[in-house]
């Protein structure tokens, strides 16, 4: 049974199963790989995120305590 494809225009391919594309280990390994990277990439930078809006607020909070400290 063959997979028929329309492009969006008037072409139409149709792929027979030995068309469809085999992975091997290989690149089945840096697939995965590649996604492992990426979440650790994701991770680092919410974990960078989190730290920079945690200097942030001790700043505004030191500020703050400095302008109240004045009023008094």
């Amino acid at each position: 049974m063959a997979e028929e494809v329309q492009t969006g225009g008037l072409v139409k391919f149709k792929y027979g199963k030995s068309d469809k594309g085999k992975i091997n280990e290989d690149l089945k390994r840096e697939i995965k790989g590649g996604y492992a990277r990426y979440y650790e990439r994701k991770e680092r930078e919410i974990r960078n995120k989190k730290i920079l809006l945690i200097i942030i607020g001790l700043i505004l909070l030191i500020l703050f305590g400095l302008a109240l400290w004045r009023l008094f």
